[in-house]
């Protein structure tokens, strides 16, 4: 005879019952919540050129030089609980006078280039905190970033270093997406991507005015009358100006690697790969032009009156062709003369002689030249401009500014730059 269960037994099985419902409740919400939250695979690869990884892993210097370059840049540059840097510090002169000053600027390119730093570096938590306050500052709603903090997205888009800055960003936020996926990054990456392939479908506008040189009037020394020479000189009329566009803002492996992303982006880097490469100026100074003039099809080589080439402008153009392996080789065997031979990079060069145009050095120059060596697995040209580079450091204990990188203007001041310094980081780890 079959027994039923009683009371207690009825209890027993509808509280087993219950457990495994709420059990299997509990597994479903938790598969939903996954489902949603679970950041997607990110649908890009986009690798970071120039940094101390794979063959290059090596071209890097002992951690104690960056970790106290990076300590002294938080020092001078952050504001407390800040991870925004401001664009330069300028030491006291003598007996205090005029004190010390932290500028008040802040440009959206130097903390890209610090965001970069952490980025390879690994450093997860840091990279997104600064991330979050890099994007309440500058990030504009639809989806540009601004060059400077509170711009008017109008005055975002007529900055000249507009280009740059948020074909900058939007490399940042395709290998950050690479490295940590995130459904946030990847729709800013989404947002900012649209709006530069809007605005490049007919191609980048021009974004610089630049000084154009003129030739002057050849006089006839048999005409008659000769002209007298006045007693005082004649008015120097200033230079026509002409709109162009930098060579050394189109970062071409940002255009190709966002192709991933977006196929609009492959008619883009088709267009300006030639346009960069022919740029070429000659073998006599092998380095690039300053601007394209796209309604006559023509180049810049310089801006200004005087025949020569801004050097980090030419060597960040060369930097992208590195980047994407369309370098000439000449212009890696003219870094390697400068390098081993004169030892410096100046600010500038003549662009017929190939002589420098002045004794100051181009302090961004070593930097680059560090991530075009680890391209390019040249160790001699690393260290020779490593070693250039840290020529520039602050070395005395004294020294508000020791361990980091500065320069020293006309009247003696001495001035720490954020640029100079996260470049200097990104070349030493």
């Amino acid at each position: 005879m079959m027994r039923w269960p009683g009371r207690q037994g009825e209890k027993r099985i509808r509280l087993i019952i219950g457990i495994l419902l709420a059990i299997l409740l509990l597994s479903a919400l938790t598969l939903v919540l996954v489902k949603v939250f679970r950041p997607k695979s990110s649908p890009i690869n986009v690798d970071s050129p120039g940094a101390a990884v794979g063959e290059a892993a090596d071209f890097r210097r002992p951690a104690q030089v960056a970790d106290n370059l990076e300590a002294r840049l938080k020092l001078l540059l952050q504001k407390e609980k800040s991870n925004l840097l401001a664009s330069r510090y300028r030491l006291a002169g003598p007996f205090g006078r005029p004190p010390a000053e932290r500028s008040d600027i802040y440009h959206a390119r130097d903390q890209l280039l610090y965001g970069q730093y952490l980025l390879e570096q690994n450093s997860n938590k840091e990279f997104n905190r600064w991330w979050r306050e890099f994007s309440s500052t500058f990030l504009q709603p639809q989806g540009f970033v601004a060059v400077y903090p509170q711009q008017t997205p109008e005055q975002t888009l007529a900055d000249d270093d507009f280009l740059p800055v948020n074909l900058q960003s939007a490399r940042l936020l395709a290998q950050s997406c690479s490295v940590w996926p995130s459904r946030a990054g990847q729709e800013s990456l989404g947002r900012l991507s649209d709006q530069l392939l809007e605005l490049g479908s007919q191609g980048f506008s021009a974004n610089y005015d630049a000084a154009v040189p003129t030739l002057p009037p050849i006089l006839d020394p048999g005409a008659t009358p000769t002209p007298k020479p006045t007693a005082t000189p004649a008015v120097t009329e200033p230079l026509p100006v002409q709109r162009v566009l930098r060579l050394s803002t189109l970062d071409l492996f940002t255009m190709q690697q966002l192709v991933q992303a977006d196929q609009r982006w492959q008619q883009l880097y088709a267009r300006y790969l030639p346009i960069v490469k022919n740029s070429y100026i000659s073998d006599s100074l092998p380095l690039y032009a300053f601007g394209y003039v796209d309604h006559k099809e023509s180049y810049l080589n310089y801006s200004g009156s005087m025949p020569f080439i801004d050097t980090e402008e030419a060597l960040t153009t060369l930097l992208h062709l590195c980047e994407v392996g369309q370098e000439n080789d000449r212009s890696i065997s003219w870094l390697r003369d400068q390098m081993f031979n004169h030892r410096s990079i100046y600010e500038s060069y003549h662009i017929a002689l190939g002589s420098a145009g002045t004794n100051v050095e181009c302090v961004p120059a070593y930097a680059i030249i560090a991530r075009i060596a680890r391209i390019k697995g040249d160790t001699d040209l690393y260290e020779a401009a490593v070693n250039r580079l840290l020529w520039h450091q602050a070395t005395s204990q004294t020294s508000a500014a020791l361990s980091a990188i500065f320069r020293q203007d006309s009247e003696g001041m001495i001035h720490v730059l954020a640029a100079d310094n996260v470049m200097a980081l990104l070349a030493l780890r």
